[in-house]
This record gives structure tokens, sequence and C-alpha cells, in this order.
């Protein structure tokens, strides 16, 4: 019997104000055509380009969810890992992938832990190693150029790409590789091979877009989209957020006016189309 609607879980931070974390994730997941289900790490009054926000640290949560999940039986199409930040919470996120695993649910790492060079001010070298855990478990792993530079040791983009692959990631997608005035890269790494994504960029950054594009990203592949087409339309959507947003005179700290566009996402019907090569559920 055909399901009424294909279920995405976020492991992910939520952000009570600024537009970050899975309060981005959500609403592009369900504008998708895809139920989404909230498994929060931690709170955040604010992201944390605002001074001192509160912080809700989640210990155990993650692990009761799957221990409730798993007696009811809920299952899971594609599961989406989001920010961690504690050695602890990657020991409970790993133990989920793997049991949702097993049951063939497919796995989206974004690992937010560093960007323009340097590691987020609470992250660790030890903290990681830890992370390096979930890799060989995802399907997809949507790091920025820092962060792969930082899981894989490597300088160039595309041998950070190939080095991912190696660690047993099946398909990876690195944001900002080369940023100019005009135009920002993406790589993708697939089936299909390595591919070099060159897109128009905005000379201004907006708080909470990563998470918008792995909302997307999310969406396509729970769709199963071709991982090259999710990427291009991943970013023209969030290119006409930004565009769009800076019409308008407010804090920026806010983040993109997420609530003007999201009626432009296409809405999914299920599909057979895949990421990488023709697959069949």
């Amino acid at each position: 019997m055909k399901k009424p609607i294909k279920r995405a879980g976020i492991i992910h931070d939520i952000v009570a104000f600024g537009k970050a974390g899975m309060m981005n994730i959500l609403p592009v997941i369900a504008q998708m055509n895809v139920e989404a289900c909230p498994i929060p790490t931690m709170t955040f009054s604010t992201h944390t380009a605002y001074r001192d926000p509160a912080v809700r640290v989640l210990d155990g949560f993650i692990t009761a969810v799957l221990k409730h999940f798993k007696a009811e039986q809920i299952a899971l199409d594609t599961l989406l890992v989001g920010y961690l930040g504690r050695p602890a919470l990657v020991d409970e996120a790993v133990a989920f992938v793997r049991s949702y695993k097993e049951t063939g649910t497919r796995i989206i790492l974004d690992p937010i832990f560093a960007d323009h060079g340097k590691l987020y001010a609470n992250i660790s070298v030890d903290y990681i190693e830890h992370l390096k855990r979930l890799l060989p478990l995802c399907d997809i792993v949507i790091p920025n150029v820092t962060e792969a530079a930082f899981l894989t040791g490597e300088t160039k983009a595309k041998d950070m790409a190939a080095a991912l692959i190696e660690m047993g990631c099946k398909n990876v997608i690195i944001t900002g590789v080369d940023v100019e005035d005009e135009r920002i890269d993406i790589i993708t790494h697939t089936d299909l091979g390595y591919r070099l994504h060159r897109m128009p960029r905005v000379k201004r950054n907006l708080h909470g877009t990563g998470d918008v594009f792995a909302g997307l990203v999310t969406g396509y592949y729970t769709h199963r989209v071709l991982l090259e087409e999710a990427v291009e339309m991943a970013h023209e959507f969030i290119f006409r957020c930004i565009t769009g947003s800076l019409q308008y005179e407010y804090d920026y700290k806010e983040g993109i006016l997420l609530e003007h566009f999201l009626r432009d996402i296409p809405g999914y019907e299920q599909t057979e189309r895949s990421i990488g090569k023709a697959e069949t559920d």
C-alpha cells in the first residue's frame, strides 16, 4: 500500500529567534510535501551572532526518542543530522543513525562545526574525531569547505571530496569552495562522478541559509531528485531569498525572510527519481 506522505527525521538544534537551525528546516521540509519529525539536540534563545544566548543542552533526548520510535515502529524515509556540538550528543546520534540505517533509512549529515577557516568557539579537535564516526554511515555529507578541510586534512576541494568518499560517504556536497565577487562554487561527488557547480553570488551573508540549503537537499533527496539537480535548485532558491530579503530594511541578523518565499518551493509528489543512480525503494 502506498504511503500517504514520506517522512524525514531532523536531529538538529532549535533557535527561538533569528531564523536558524531547525526552525529554517521544518517549514522547508513541510512545503516539499515531507512530514518532518524534529528531534532537538539543544535549544537557543537566539543564534550565536547575538550576545550571550540562553542555551539548554538536551542530553539523553535523542536516545529517548530512539527508544520510543522503535517501540512504536515509527519509520523514517530519510534522517538529517545537523548541529550536535557535544561528543556525548554525537554518541547518541551515532546510535540513532545505526539503528535506522538497518531499516533502510537514508542518512544526511550537515556537520556544522566551522566556517571561514576557523572552528566555532565551542568546538575542539576531539569533537571532530567523534563526528568522523558518522561519515561511513552517511548517504550524503554536506560540509562547507572549512569543515571538509578539517575532516580530511586536505587543502584542495577536489581532494577533500575524494577523501570523504574514501572515508565511507556515498555522496558529497562541499559548499563555499571558491567565493568571488560574482560567483560561488559548490562541488558534488556522486556515483555519477565529480562536478563543479558555478553559482551566482550575493555579496552579503545572511544567517540561516546553510540550514535552508540542508533542508532543501533533504526534501529533494527524500523525493529521489538527482543530487546535481538538487544542489542547483537549492542554491537558486537561496539566491532568490537573499536578494529578495535585501529589498527590505531590517536588522539582517534576523536572517532571510524565508516566509516570503516558501511558496516558491515546489511541493513534490512521490517519485522514483534518485540521487546518483536509478534506484527503487
